[in-house]
């Protein structure tokens, strides 16, 4: 999300959906992070017949996954993953550099990384493998504007 947004602004394309996936993310995360409010919605689920069974799974699942939403791990993860996924986005340019000299299409980097940023942003919202078909699609649709 983070990389999209500045692309997102630059080029006036696809703000919407990155505003509104990262609303949805701050909000899951600050569910997580209130014990009252997972801790509830976990014992909810207890009551749901064919869950009950497994509910001690879902209270070690939620004790995992909040010693990660805590403020520290949370801004460190995210810190790194930025980093990260803007190094894979410098991935992706560099491909679309190599290419361009016989397609003598220009590339830049803001372009590849708004590309490469948005495009897995649509594929993990799919919520599919991988973003198995969308991310592609994306990717080939938006080098073509």
């Amino acid at each position: 999300v983070f990389l999209c947004i500045v692309g997102a602004y630059v080029f006036d394309y696809g703000q919407t959906i990155i505003i509104i996936v990262g609303i949805m993310f701050i909000g899951f995360a600050l569910m997580l992070s209130s014990r009252k409010l997972s801790l509830g919605l976990i014992s909810q689920l207890e009551k749901i017949k064919f869950l009950s069974k497994h509910i001690h799974k879902f209270y070690e699942a939620y004790e995992s996954i909040y010693q990660l939403v805590k403020f520290k791990p949370l801004v460190i993860a995210t810190i790194i993953s930025v980093f990260s996924w803007f190094f894979e986005c410098v991935g992706f340019y560099l491909v679309l550099y190599a290419f361009s000299a016989t397609t003598g299409i220009e590339v830049n980097l803001l372009i590849a990384t708004f590309i490469y940023g948005f495009s897995t942003l649509i594929g993990a919202i799919a919520m599919l493998p991988g973003g198995l078909g969308l991310t592609d699609a994306s990717l080939t649709g938006l080098m073509q504007l």
